[in-house]
């Protein structure tokens, strides 16, 4: 009878298991991703509504943050989002069509309800950039005290001229990777000089902060207005 039992009923939770594993594994929705292929309608509409300059600018050791209270936001699909915070990785993490490219920015966006919306913005080497130059010339150093109130470092800075974006459903990418994000990659992208890269990396210790590219699992990438 024991006998019996270890048979059956252990092979059956064996392969339970092993489905658990691997249902966990195709649901993954994890960022960020590398935009290869995308479907050319189906966006959700994205209107930008930024106003007046940051509360405060913090030095994390892994970040510079630059903080916001009352800047307005975006609205997606009738829906508005309140813009949180800016701060950038380097080099940048999402990717297309497998470029890599040297900075990305990311607007992070949050509902009461908390709905996270990011915007990314991605940035090639070239000529020298004046958003990312106000986060350099305001950012405390890590020797520091780690914040500096009152920075006059504004949203609108950071936005490309084209209006093109991709969008797709993701997760943060820094811990704890909460998923439902929903990611609005800008299709125009920015430029930056090496040396501001450099200068932005070292104030959080010259290292890099970007996560790996995630597996896309079977999502789908939507697109507005994208050349």
């Amino acid at each position: 009878m024991h006998l019996k039992w270890v048979l059956g009923v252990l092979p059956l939770f064996l392969l339970a298991s092993t489905a658990a594993c691997r249902d966990e594994t195709a649901v993954a929705q994890q960022s960020p991703v590398d935009i290869a292929r995308y479907a050319s309608s189906g966006a959700p509409k994205l209107e930008f509504r930024y106003k007046g300059t940051a509360d405060h600018i913090t030095n994390t050791g892994d970040f510079i943050k630059v903080k916001y209270e009352e800047d307005g936001g975006i609205q997606l699909d009738g829906r508005m989002y309140r813009l949180s915070e800016i701060h950038a990785h380097y080099p940048a993490e999402h990717t297309i069509g497998g470029e890599q490219f040297a900075l990305e920015t990311h607007l992070v966006h949050t509902r009461d309800s908390g709905e996270i919306a990011v915007v990314g913005i991605l940035y090639r080497l070239g000529d020298a950039n004046s958003a990312i130059q106000s986060i350099i010339t305001n950012a405390p150093s890590r020797c520091e005290d780690d914040t500096k109130p009152h920075s006059p470092v504004t949203a609108n800075e950071f936005l490309p001229t084209g209006s093109g974006y991709y969008a797709y459903s993701g997760s943060l990418t820094t811990p704890p990777y909460t998923e439902g994000v929903q990611w609005l990659v800008m299709s125009d992208a920015q430029k930056v000089s090496e040396e501001q890269v450099s200068r932005l990396a070292a104030l959080t210790g010259g290292g890099t902060n970007s996560r790996a590219i995630q597996p896309l699992n079977g999502r789908k990438i939507t697109a507005f207005r994208v050349p």
